[in-house]
């Protein structure tokens, strides 16, 4: 944060409240005119803006509590016009309340497992967004299963819960993560003893020919 350091502005304390959205109209109005005419506090406004966005995309909502949800969805609807930083902060929230949602550990019968067209194979879907054509799935696999080669579409992230994953070439052990990035090629895979993975993977992987 050396912009801030190296700003001597006498109002290079107003950059914080100024990002944040707390100042007064009047006051928001008129540090709005200084930092387009004082080069030094737009640009540390600009950093300031940029660091801020950043840390509000990497929240992640873990618990929320009807009270501490009520409050959060009347504070992300509050309309200012202090900031544009404040419209994507509040459209973050909004999306980041309302998305969130505990899948519950089912039983291995439970009809939240889909079976595949594959012969040994049982998927569990916890989250499918359309939106960014992404899935986050556990999959199940008796031992002896095979899964055929695929190419991916986007990255692909597995993790090994239970049992081994194995290519002519690797194996995976229960705790052993595996990222592959899109455009990548898996050949067939497959389970000596049976597994239980959790895969975060596109929409739109094809078998390969």
């Amino acid at each position: 944060m050396n912009d801030f350091v190296e700003n001597e502005c006498s109002r290079r304390d107003d950059a914080i409240v100024f990002v944040l959205g707390e100042l007064d109209h009047e006051s928001a109005a008129s540090y709005d005119r200084h930092q387009r005419e004082c080069s030094s506090c737009r640009r540390l406004v600009q950093k300031l803006s940029t660091l801020y966005d950043e840390v509000v995309r990497r929240l992640e909502v873990r618990s929320v509590p009807d009270s501490v949800r009520s409050r959060v969805l009347a504070r992300a609807r509050r309309t200012s016009g202090n900031s544009p930083l404040l419209a994507k902060v509040a459209s973050a929230a909004r999306r980041s309340v309302d998305e969130y949602f505990i899948a519950p550990r089912v039983p291995d019968e439970s009809d939240a497992w889909e079976t595949t067209a594959i012969v040994g194979i049982r998927m569990r879907r916890l989250l499918v967004d359309e939106r960014e054509g992404r899935m986050t799935c556990l999959v199940q696999m008796d031992p002896g299963a095979r899964f055929p080669a695929h190419v991916h579409a986007g990255r692909e992230e597995c993790f090994v819960l239970e049992g081994d994953l194995c290519t002519t070439v690797s194996e995976m052990q229960s705790g052993d993560y595996e990222h592959a990035p899109a455009g990548t090629r898996h050949e067939e895979q497959f389970t000596r003893n049976g597994c239980l993975l959790l895969i975060r993977t596109s929409l739109h992987d094809e078998f390969a020919a």
